[in-house]
């Protein structure tokens, strides 16, 4: 944690002379430390894919939108979700790349949901939450057709009929 000094300036502002004498009016400054905001490119990552694909990683920007040093560190809590990147110190104005990898070997279809975390003790907005919901859709059966008629005089044997079955879950 950085420790900022507050330094306060007064200044009299002298005022029409009264009766009395002069009067003053007392006015303080106050110097206030900079203070870092946390900023990023993505407020909320969707990512879709089919159960045993593989997905490409993806990447959020992380901005800091205030005054000073952003001295931040990051987090997530889900085991299939792993971050990467550069945790130094942004200025204003600067950018940082964290990289998002997704480990779904053992996921089966359904949503998953993590929460990735930025913090810094001086960020006027620590912690800053980024959601990350993950859609893995099962297989999917498709059939060539949904009915099957077959139809054989006794004794003789049916002209054979064919049956087409894939998994059709595919993203589009």
């Amino acid at each position: 944690m950085v420790v900022m000094t507050t330094r306060v300036l007064t200044h009299s502002i002298p005022m029409k002379k009264g009766p009395h004498g002069h009067h003053f009016i007392r006015v303080a400054y106050q110097n206030q430390p900079p203070i870092p905001s946390i900023a990023a490119d993505q407020t909320n990552i969707s990512i879709q894919l089919v159960e045993g694909q593989v997905p490409t990683s993806q990447v959020i920007t992380i901005h800091n939108s205030g005054n000073g040093l952003l001295n931040y560190a990051f987090s997530n809590n889900a085991p299939w979700l792993s971050l990467s990147g550069q945790v130094t110190g942004i200025s204003s104005n600067e950018n940082h790349q964290v990289t998002l990898n997704f480990n779904t070997v053992n996921l089966l279809a359904g949503n998953c949901q993590a929460m990735i975390s930025i913090t810094d003790t001086n960020a006027d907005n620590s912690p800053f939450s980024v959601p990350v919901q993950l859609t893995v859709l099962g297989p999917t059966i498709n059939l060539s057709a949904t009915n099957i008629t077959v139809a054989a005089m006794r004794g003789s044997d049916a002209a054979p009929t064919t049956l087409e079955i894939w998994n059709g879950g595919v993203l589009d």
